[in-house]
């Protein structure tokens, strides 16, 4: 639902506003295509081990190199990637923010991280963003690193700055693509948003 700021209508953020997003911890992204259109590829049966495979287009080639390029080029960030994907219409990963020099917050409290992990899988990580399947594992992924955060008395997320955290790594992987498909004049668009889920343990 929209809400109304500064007399023009705008959908609220699906980001857990009292959560720090550069803290260290381990975060499962997915972001999706425009209109859900299938940029990256299609899905196509492999005859050798007669499983499903990506036959990706050139920009979803693009999209899996630009995935893995944030490591090298954000070295002060202590980044690692886990599991990774390219769907035909959207991409799934892992981004792993360790400790670095931006991150250096307070664990948040328990009665927070309680309340807090409810709502988040609530409203996060629980559904596929395409399909509405679970996305939940069997077994937890253990994160090698506890998440930090600094509780809020507000609802507002107020940590500053907002140039070393997840989104600051989400819209540089996604200016890139962008900008390799303009460049190439290849017909291409992302959602506007992407959706995260704060991996606990």
């Amino acid at each position: 639902m929209a809400d109304l700021f500064q007399n023009k209508y705008r959908i609220p953020s699906a980001r857990l506003q009292t959560y720090d997003y550069a803290s260290q911890g381990m975060y499962f992204v997915t972001i999706c295509t425009k209109f859900m259109q299938h940029f990256f590829g299609k899905i196509i049966s492999d005859q050798k081990t007669n499983a499903a495979k990506l036959d990706p287009t050139e920009i979803g080639k693009i999209a899996e190199l630009e995935w893995y390029k944030s490591l090298e080029l954000r070295p002060d960030m202590n980044l690692d990637i886990g599991e990774f994907i390219v769907m035909p219409n959207h991409i799934h990963g892992i981004i792993i923010i360790g400790k670095n020099d931006f991150n250096s917050g307070e664990n948040i409290t328990e009665s927070n991280r309680n309340s807090e992990s409810n709502r988040n899988l609530e409203s996060h990580g629980s559904t596929d963003a395409m399909h509405r399947v679970s996305t939940q594992s069997a077994s937890p992924i253990q994160s090698a690193s506890p998440i930090q955060s600094t509780p809020q008395s507000g609802s507002q997320n107020t940590f500053a700055p907002q140039s070393k955290n997840l989104a600051s790594i989400m819209r540089g992987y996604k200016s890139a693509v962008t900008t390799y498909a303009r460049k190439n004049n290849i017909r291409f668009e992302w959602h506007v948003r992407y959706h995260d889920h704060i991996i606990r343990n």
